[in-house]
C-alpha cells in the first residue's frame, strides 16, 4: 500500500451534529489510522465543534489547519481568505486533495488552486448535486456553479458519490469520472445498553414495553419529519401506547412547524420531541427504539440510518434515502415518502415481532458487510492511489 499525503477540505467539521461534518471527522481518523498523512483543512465556522486534534496515529499522521472566517459574509459563503494563500504555498506537498461538498467558496478556491498547481483532486459532493438541493435558492446556486464551480467540477480527477442513487440524481454528469463508495460509521461500543435504554424511556415518559419509532437527524423539510408525525397517527389508532421519538435540533421555521403540528394532533401525547442527543445518550436512543424511520426526499447516504443498522435496528426508509441494501438484506422496508404507504408499513412491522427480530440480525449483517471502516476505507484508499498516480510536480516547501 502506498503511503499517501492527503489534503481533505471541508467548510466545517462538527462531531456534535449530523451528516457531512461527522463523516469528515471520521474519515480523517480512519485514513490516518490506515497509515496515511492527512491534513484537514477547514474554517472556524460557528457550526464547527469537536474538530480533531493534530496527532500521530501509528504510521499515519493527522494534522489540522483551521482558518479564520471573520465577518458574517465569509461565514455565509464558507470563505476563509487565508486558506487560498496557504494552499498556493503548500498544496504541492499533497499527493491529492479531497474536496468535501459543493456549495462553498472554499471548495471552489481549492479546486482552482489544485488545477493551477497540477495537484489532482477528488470531489465528494455529499448529496449536494441532487435536484432537491439545487432547488433551494436555485438562482443563486446556478450562478455560483456557473461562475465558481463548473471548471472545478470538470477538472476533478474523480467524483466520489456515496450511493448509486446519488450518482444517478446528480444535476451535472461526472462524465465517466464518477465512482460510488459509501459512507461508513464507527460501530457502537460493544456494551450492554439495556439499562441506558430503560433510563432514557423513563426520562422521556415512555413505558418499558411500548413500541418506539425513532427519527434521528436534522429536522428539516428534506427529512420529511412533518409527514412522519402525521403518518404516525394511524399507528396510534391501532397501537395506542406506541411512541414516536424525534431526536434532532428543532430550529428555524421548520422546527417550529414540527412542534406546532405535533402539539395540534389528537395523538400529541404519543410524540416526544427530545432535541439533539449525542454520545451515550444517542446510543441509548437507538437501543430504546423498536424501529428507525426517516422519510428523506434527497440524500447522498443517510448517516443516521447507517448508525441504526449498526445497532441492529430495523429501518423504514423512503426510496430517495438511497439505501436499497435495506431491502436486499431484508433489514427493513422502503416506501414512498409522498404516498400512503408509510403508516401501513410502520403498523405491519410493529405488529410482527418475529419479523423485527430477523430484520435486526440482518441489519447488523448489512452494516458489518457494507458500512464499516474496514469495508469502506480500502476502497477510498484505492481511489486515492489511482488519482495520485498522475505525475506530481517537484515539492516546493514542507507543510508547517
Amino acid at each position: 500500500m502506498r503511503h499517501l499525503r492527503i489534503g481533505l477540505v471541508a467548510p466545517y467539521v462538527n462531531r456534535k451534529a449530523f451528516g457531512v461534518g461527522v463523516s469528515v471527522g471520521a474519515l480523517c481518523d480512519e485514513l490516518s489510522k490506515a497509515g496515511h498523512d492527512v491534513t484537514l483543512i477547514t474554517g472556524d465556522d460557528p457550526r464547527s465543534s469537536g474538530i480533531p486534534q493534530s496527532r500521530q496515529n501509528g504510521d499515519g499522521k493527522l494534522s489540522v489547519r483551521l482558518f479564520p472566517m471573520r465577518y458574517p459574509w465569509n461565514r455565509r459563503l464558507h470563505r476563509a481568505p487565508g486558506m487560498r494563500r496557504w494552499l498556493r504555498s503548500f498544496v504541492r506537498e499533497f499527493d491529492l486533495v479531497d474536496i468535501q461538498g459543493i456549495w462553498s467558496v472554499m471548495a471552489a478556491e481549492t479546486g482552482a488552486v489544485c488545477s493551477s498547481e497540477g495537484v489532482p483532486y477528488v470531489i465528494t459532493p455529499r448529496g449536494m448535486m441532487g435536484g432537491w438541493d439545487w432547488a433551494k435558492k436555485p438562482l443563486k446556486k446556478r450562478l455560483f456553479f456557473g461562475v465558481m464551480m463548473r471548471k472545478v467540477w470538470r477538472s476533478a480527477a474523480a467524483v466520489r458519490f456515496v450511493s448509486r442513487g446519488e450518482a444517478n440524481a446528480s444535476m451535472i454528469d461526472a462524465n465517466g469520472r464518477g465512482v460510488v463508495i459509501p459512507n461508513f460509521v464507527p460501530p457502537p461500543p460493544a456494551i450492554d445498553r439495556r439499562q441506558e435504554a430503560e433510563r432514557l424511556r423513563s426520562k422521556m415518559g415512555i413505558s418499558q414495553d411500548a413500541a418506539v419509532v425513532l427519527f434521528l437527524g436534522r429536522v428539516d423539510p428534506q427529512k420529511g419529519v412533518v409527514e412522519l408525525v402525521e403518518a404516525f397517527g394511524s399507528v396510534c389508532e391501532r397501537k395506542t401506547d406506541a411512541v414516536l421519538l424525534v431526536v434532532g435540533p428543532l430550529e428555524g421555521a421548520y422546527g417550529t412547524a414540527v412542534k406546532e403540528r405535533a402539539a395540534s394532533l389528537p395523538w400529541a401525547r404519543n410524540v416526544r420531541l427530545a432535541g439533539p442527543l449525542f454520545g451515550d445518550d444517542k446510543h441509548a436512543a437507538y437501543a430504546a427504539a423498536t424501529l428507525f424511520v426517516t422519510l428523506s426526499k434527497n440524500e447522498g447516504l443517510p448517516v443516521a440510518a447507517l448508525e441504526a443498522l449498526s445497532h441492529g435496528l430495523p429501518t423504514l426508509l423512503a426510496e430517495d434515502s438511497n439505501l436499497p441494501e435495506v431491502r436486499d438484506y431484508d433489514a427493513g422496508l422502503l416506501t414512498d415518502s409522498r404516498g400512503d404507504g408509510v403508516a401501513p408499513a410502520m403498523l405491519g412491522l410493529l405488529a410482527d415481532r418475529e419479523r423485527l427480530r430477523v430484520m435486526s440480525a440482518n441489519a447488523r449483517r448489512l452494516f458489518e458487510e457494507r458500512f464499516t471502516s474496514d469495508a469502506v476505507i480500502p476502497r477510498v484508499v484505492s481511489l486515492y492511489e489511482s488519482v495520485a498516480g498522475s505525475a506530481r510536480p517537484a515539492p516546493r516547501a514542507s507543510i508547517p
